[in-house]
């Protein structure tokens, strides 16, 4: 599966917030702190091929390790993206933390180091267009300001079509400041004051 991704800079959130309510009738999520924890190998081509490695916590909770693929095109930030619970079953916060711990050991053993904690507080809201189901976000990170992702997961023969539809509904949503740069680049460029460079 191949997930279709545009990310847009938002100026004015509550405004945004509301013409997603009004115009889709959807609800948002209660503001969730999702850390993510990256990691680099060069040798592999992470980051510099532009694929990506990280786990994500949600509030207390250590959801996934993701894989994700270089961006297929200039305008999109469409990728490849495998997903793997970090918990399969349910289980204490003690089991959970530990298996995080596994995990970060299990890349370090492959040659990978920890790289960058992205903190961000993120609402999310679920609606239907053009007959796909979007995955709207609002993330807020200190520093960098607000913004938003436009996501829809399609087939590798569906991707023309679903890329067209995600960016007729941010050009009716009026997004006009799109971000090609993942939330780890433009942390490290904040940080560093240079930019960083995403294939």
């Amino acid at each position: 599966m191949l997930e279709v991704e545009v990310k847009f800079r938002v100026r004015r959130p509550q405004e945004y917030q509301a013409r997603i309510e009004r115009e889709f009738h959807a609800q948002w999520s209660a503001p969730t702190v999702e850390r993510d924890l990256f990691f680099v190998n060069e040798l592999q081509g992470f980051p510099s091929q532009g694929k990506a490695l990280r786990i994500r916590q949600r509030d207390d909770v250590y959801l996934a390790a993701t894989y994700k693929g270089p961006k297929l095109d200039a305008l999109t930030k469409t990728r490849e993206e495998i997903e793997l619970p970090l918990t399969p079953t349910p289980s204490s916060p003690e089991e959970t933390s530990k298996k995080r711990q596994d995990w970060i050991l299990f890349f370090e053993r492959l040659g990978f180091q920890r790289n960058v904690e992205v903190v961000k507080t993120r609402q999310h809201a679920r609606f239907q267009w053009d007959a796909l189901t979007i995955e709207a976000t609002l993330d807020s990170l200190e520093s960098l300001g607000y913004f938003t992702e436009l996501e829809a997961i399609c087939e590798q023969s569906e991707l023309e079509q679903t890329r067209q539809a995600v960016l007729k509904l941010a050009e009716k949503l009026h997004l006009a400041e799109p971000i090609t740069q993942s939330y780890l680049a433009l942390q490290l460029a904040a940080q560093t004051g240079r930019d960083v460079e995403e294939k």
